[in-house]
């Protein structure tokens, strides 16, 4: 009898192990791989400047937020929940930011460790900087909330004070001009991102896909207006006095050979001024004179100075604000490829929000052997200002 009873608890233990292994194997064969993602993130202000992000998780519990500046470093401080998109995510709040950090990017990516694999969100870039140049209409639509500008535009000289005390990055305050650079189709070579803001002058290296998803080959980056800049997937741009954006194309440029203008498309917010660059490419040949004009702003937008950029011993150069035309004429005949007229333009009170389009022309000529002046055909640019 007591024979039977061992015989009957063995076999017993033996089938609750069977079944808990087929458990085991048939929960891990079908448990879905957690998803994660960045849903949304934001500049939050009480006593103190923080980014709070929300993650949207699948499948997943215990998930932490990395956040890095310079050295990556873990963070991890989920405070609650919120609703993106009807979706609830988790939040995460950063708050590790010195008042000198203001134009500091910022990265974050969520992740979390199930079953001795490491499960990754894509990485989101931020920072203060870019916060307020979105509310104050410099990389995005303007606010309507004066009281937050003002809060704004004073933080970040705040925040370049601090960094002038602390002796950090001097050459980066927060309350410096910056310009966005963007890609379509292709990244900043330094992060990876599409985007990120520069001062004047710097230089920055944007990379495209050796092909496109149709397998197509890279040919050319053609800027705002529509025009080829560059034939190299791997090009160094330099930044100027205006937002610009650059597109990766993969088909044969349609810009015309010889002599054309070159300028981005501008942004700019009521009340406040836009540089436009405009640059002369593909001149290849000596030059006496230059004369530029500008139609379609009188109506919308007041110019406050036009200007060469460079050092060429130019005899006379000079622009009429009133009328939206300039001469510039050099004492021997050069070549000035490359050459860049600034425009600064100003919307008129009353001026509303909107997309306004203006076209810039360039009439360029020499004198022959003869003394009889020839003008070398330019093509104009059209450009399209947003005002805020």
């Amino acid at each position: 009898m007591r024979k039977r009873r061992i015989i009957v608890l063995v076999s017993l233990i033996v089938l609750i192990i069977g079944i808990s292994a087929l458990i085991a194997i048939s929960s891990s064969g079908s448990e879905p791989d957690p998803e994660l993602e960045i849903k949304a993130f934001n500049l939050c202000f009480k006593d103190s400047v923080y980014i709070k992000y929300a993650v949207s998780v699948s499948n997943a519990e215990n998930v932490s937020l990395l956040v890095w500046t310079d050295a990556q470093s873990e963070f991890t401080a989920g405070t609650g929940t919120t609703q993106i998109e009807g979706e609830t995510c988790q939040v995460f709040t950063f708050s590790q930011l010195a008042a000198r950090q203001m134009a500091d990017n910022v990265y974050a990516r969520a992740y979390v460790e199930k079953g001795g694999k490491a499960y990754y969100s894509d990485v989101e870039k931020y920072s203060v900087l870019q916060y307020a140049y979105n509310k104050l209409g410099k990389t995005g639509i303007a606010s309507d909330n004066d009281k937050l500008k003002n809060l704004l535009t004073g933080m970040l000289e705040y925040g370049a004070l601090a960094q002038i005390y602390t002796d950090y990055k001097p050459d980066r305050l927060a309350n410096d001009d910056f310009y966005q650079i963007k890609t379509v189709g292709g990244t900043i070579t330094a992060d990876g991102f599409d985007s990120g803001l520069y001062l004047e002058g710097e230089q920055v290296e944007i990379t495209a896909p050796a092909k496109d998803e149709n397998d197509v080959a890279f040919n050319h980056w053609e800027n705002g207006s529509g025009q080829n800049v560059g034939t190299s997937a791997t090009m160094t741009v330099t930044v100027g006095k205006a937002n610009a954006t650059y597109t990766a194309c993969y088909t044969e440029s349609t810009q015309a050979a010889g002599p054309h203008l070159v300028c981005d498309n501008a942004s700019v917010a009521n009340g406040s001024i836009v540089t436009l660059s405009v640059e002369l490419a593909d001149c290849a040949d000596g030059i006496d004179a230059m004369a530029i004009s500008i139609s379609g702003a009188s109506d919308y937008f007041t110019a406050t100075k036009g200007s060469w950029s460079s050092d060429y011993d130019y005899e006379i150069s000079n622009f009429n604000k009133t009328k939206f035309q300039g001469v510039a004429r050099l004492s021997d005949q050069t070549e000035v490829d490359g050459e860049v007229f600034d425009l600064t333009l100003k919307p008129l009170d009353g001026t509303a929000s909107g997309t306004y389009k203006i076209t810039i022309s360039l009439k360029i000529t020499y004198f022959d052997s003869n003394e009889d002046e020839i003008e070398i055909p330019c093509q104009p640019v059209e450009v399209t200002i947003t005002v805020n």
